[in-house]
């Protein structure tokens, strides 16, 4: 009976400091903030790749369920995302594309990503499986990039041509 005791004891502790352990801080004893990456050093090494584009090429489009400035909910969860991007890319406003399209309608879906298009995105994101029945044929045409959700099973899905 007392080496049970002890036994649960010992667990308990074990599960308490382990539990514990991932409460930490960031620097100066701030919580990080994974959105705007404060509380983290800035990774300055050299990384193997195409180069990529220049930071003032960039355009980004996002395709949004309701209007982000209500203040909550899932588009507002997305655009909390993109502005941490933003701040991140140092991005200026102009740089960011926002619409709202109800994601059943197909053709407005369409017409808002060949509006993104033309008016210089070279990044997309779609933010909700509604668009992906449109997003994933004109990925295959388009010579952006075009992110979105296609399925629970695949969460997220990038479409580069």
């Amino acid at each position: 009976m007392r080496k049970k005791r002890i036994w649960k004891k010992a667990a308990l502790l074990l599960s308490t400091a382990l539990l514990l352990t991932g409460c930490g801080t960031g620097k100066a004893g701030t919580p990080d903030d994974y959105a705007t990456n404060k509380g983290y050093e800035e990774d300055t090494t050299q990384k193997e790749g195409s180069g990529g584009i220049a930071k003032e090429d960039i355009k980004v489009g996002v395709l949004y369920l309701s209007d982000p400035a209500e203040g909550s909910g899932y588009s507002y969860t997305h655009d909390l995302g993109v502005k941490g991007m933003q701040e991140n890319l140092l991005l200026s406003d102009d740089q960011i594309e926002r619409k709202i399209v109800d994601d059943s309608d197909e053709k407005a879906t369409e017409k808002a990503i060949e509006e993104c298009v033309s008016d210089g995105c070279n990044i997309i994101f779609t933010t909700s499986w509604g668009y992906m029945q449109v997003t994933c044929p004109m990925a295959r045409i388009l010579t952006i990039t075009l992110v979105g959700y296609i399925r629970r099973d695949i969460s997220v899905a990038l479409w580069q041509a």
